[in-house]
């Protein structure tokens, strides 16, 4: 269960996080979908350098923020129709006002925000 969310978890991590729970573990992940927490880590004990499916951030990184996105998700989800979401529903930078964009890897707009680097600590 991850934010209310009920997500599958491949057995495969539930069947590491096991075999390591009589160990102290902190791991460093570039999984973005959220695995291991899935599975029942703590998220004070992971590590994810590629950002998260579940965080979106400014296209352009304009500031250093993130923001938990599973609400809006939830709301996009339900007023879609023929796949599409209403117009007003895409999320844009509360600074800059370009579109929002997931918190990935993917390209020089990567945005660290502070929780990224208390992890990194």
């Amino acid at each position: 269960m991850l934010d209310g969310i009920d997500l599958d978890v491949t057995p495969l991590h539930k069947i590491l996080l096991d075999a390591l729970s009589d160990k102290k573990i902190f791991l460093l992940s570039t999984n973005a979908d959220k695995q291991f927490e899935k599975a029942g880590l703590s998220t004070d004990q992971i590590f994810c350098t590629q950002g998260d499916y579940f965080h979106i951030q400014c296209r352009k990184g304009c500031h250093e923020k993130t923001y938990a996105a599973v609400d809006l998700f939830r709301k996009m989800d339900a007023a879609r129709e023929n796949c599409m979401i209403p117009s007003e529903l895409v999320p844009k930078c509360p600074v800059c006002g370009v579109p929002m964009d997931m918190n990935l890897r993917k390209d020089q707009y990567f945005v660290q925000d502070e929780d990224w680097y208390a992890a990194e600590e």
